[in-house]
């Protein structure tokens, strides 16, 4: 109804009426139903409805009561038969009604939400860092969108940047064209000890580990806060986190001990014990492995770098499909995920007794939960533990209480490198959102890499973001081109994915074809072979 609705708007398609009498009540929105009134409207006028009936109505389809509806149903049709109205257009419209509900709205809430829209476009565009600081500072205690919110600073080019105990405000802080963490996202560190820090930074900066030691008021900032401080990198700029962590018990002693001294106005005696920069011993810095799970604990996700950074490419082969892209696929496609296995529910199968299991796994972008049935988890739970990276072969499953991939592989990334014909060679992989599909065919189209042999075939370049006017330009010309050439697909994401999709489409392999389907996507982008 959305896309119908859009081509109405635009003049593409002719604007149409099931009945006469609905054309005073749609006109406005092109025939199309898009406002929780006109639902009352039509109920009211085409089937007599009193407008406490027809709001009635318009609750029970918006919360799918579908007793409620049952019952209503007939007394539409019923009235509808009254004003000389077939019955099945009436039972017709009746469900239009009630597909509508699934995303309408009333009309004052569409144009508030309009405007706060287009506002909101508009201060993205113009003001790209102040708007994701803004967003980042609103929901800094909601770790999923905050992941979500950095992985698109890091594709609109915005550097995020750790925090940092000179540089860091409570909220996040605009710095250039970057964005620096706020301390309040840093975990363990709270609204008092945020702000005896900011009180002690006040003019001045601290010139090491020692000195910060030294000004915090120890009852607001204990060695909780500073462990977690440091975990999070928010004290790299004075020194390595293994160093400052090793020293930070007789740091806080001495220093403890220096304040008191100086509060009992004794201090000239004792200066010798003034902590010093000798304290902090020379040692190796923690392996990036125990740096990054050190950021997770304090912070709820990585900054600097993430487990998975050094299999990107291998993820990339076995055509391992984000986390933030599985709510694109539709139900029951097969597909392949990679991530950090964050957590185990086990739960006992009453009818077997068997253990099956419920897997967070966590990749680049954020969480997806894992449904592993008892054969599996039997096979598998003896290789693998939390936080190990993982490559899950399974299928999508969308309910009503939301998105889980039932798995039907899992083996450690390690593994699948070793031996990595399996998941290479799986029919899963990624697809193009449904809104986005350019031909009718690619639902059940194969997805595989292209084989040498003696025919040509056509390959086509575009991006999941090309608009569907010029996807149907493009399906034109290929009909327009019909012959024995098989044309495929290669759909390159901007979060640098891409896929080869073989499509039901086959065409004459000429010159003209190629030209004619450049037009559209640009040069070079249509390549025989």
């Amino acid at each position: 109804m959305i896309e119908d609705y859009i081509k109405r708007r635009r003049g593409e398609t002719p604007i149409k009426y099931d009945l006469p009498h609905l054309e005073e009540i749609l006109k406005e929105t092109y025939g199309v139903i898009l406002y929780q009134e006109q639902v009352m409207k039509i109920a009211n006028k085409l089937a007599n409805f009193s407008m406490a009936q027809a709001d009635t109505l318009r609750w029970a389809m918006g919360k799918k009561k579908i007793e409620v509806m049952e019952k209503l149903e007939g007394a539409f049709v019923h009235g509808a038969k009254l004003n000389r109205i077939p019955e099945k257009k009436a039972a017709k419209l009746f469900n239009d009604m009630a597909h509508f509900a699934e995303y309408g709205f009333n009309k004052s809430h569409s144009a508030a939400y309009a405007f706060t829209s287009y506002r909101t476009v508009y201060l993205k565009s113009h003001y790209p860092v102040e708007f994701m600081a803004a967003a980042l500072s609103s929901d800094m205690d909601n770790t999923e969108k905050v992941v979500s919110y950095i992985n698109e600073c890091k594709e609109m080019n915005i550097a995020i940047l750790p925090p940092d105990i000179n540089e860091s405000e409570r909220d996040f802080k605009i710095t250039g064209n970057s964005i620096r963490f706020g301390l309040e996202a840093v975990k363990g560190v709270g609204s008092s000890a945020i702000e005896a820090i900011l009180e002690a930074r006040s003019g001045k900066r601290f010139t090491s580990f020692i000195d910060f030691c030294m000004s915090m008021d120890s009852k607001r900032v204990n060695k909780k806060v500073i462990e977690s401080l440091i975990k999070a990198g928010a004290m790299d700029s004075m020194g390595k986190r293994a160093q400052m962590m090793f020293a930070l018990n007789s740091i806080l002693d001495t220093a403890l001990r220096s304040q008191r001294i100086k509060v009992s106005g004794q201090g000239s005696m004792f200066e010798l014990h003034q902590p010093s920069e000798s304290m902090l011993p020379n040692m190796e810095e923690w392996k990036e492995q125990e740096l990054l799970m050190m950021e997770k604990e304090a912070i709820g996700f990585y900054i600097t770098g993430h487990p998975l950074s050094r299999y990107e490419e291998k993820l990339k082969e076995f055509s391992v499909i984000p986390t933030c892209e599985l709510q694109d696929m539709q139900d029951k496609d097969e597909v392949n995920i990679g991530g950090m296995l964050r957590n185990i529910k086990r739960i006992q199968v009453k009818r077997t007794g068997d253990l099956m299991a419920y897997y967070t796994i966590e990749d680049m972008y954020g969480t997806v939960e894992v449904t592993v049935f008892s054969d599996l988890y039997r096979e598998s739970a003896s290789t693998i533990a939390q936080d190990t990276p993982l490559l899950i072969r399974g299928q999508i499953n969308k309910t009503d209480k939301g998105l889980k991939v039932i798995a039907r592989k899992i083996v450690p990334i390690e593994d699948a490198i070793q031996n990595p014909e399996e998941f290479k060679n799986a029919k899963c992989g990624r697809k193009v959102p449904m809104g986005q599909r350019p031909f009718s065919g690619m639902r059940n189209a194969k997805l595989q890499a292209p084989t040498p042999n003696s025919h040509p075939k056509l390959t086509l370049t575009l991006y999941t973001d090309t608009d569907s006017e010029n996807l149907a330009r493009l399906k034109d010309i290929l009909a327009k081109h019909i012959g024995d050439c098989p044309v495929y697909l290669k759909i390159i994401s901007p979060r640098q994915w891409e896929t080869l999709i073989l499509t039901e489409q086959y065409v004459t392999p000429s010159q003209e074809t190629i030209s004619e389907a450049e037009e559209i996507l640009g040069k070079g982008t249509a390549v025989l072979s």
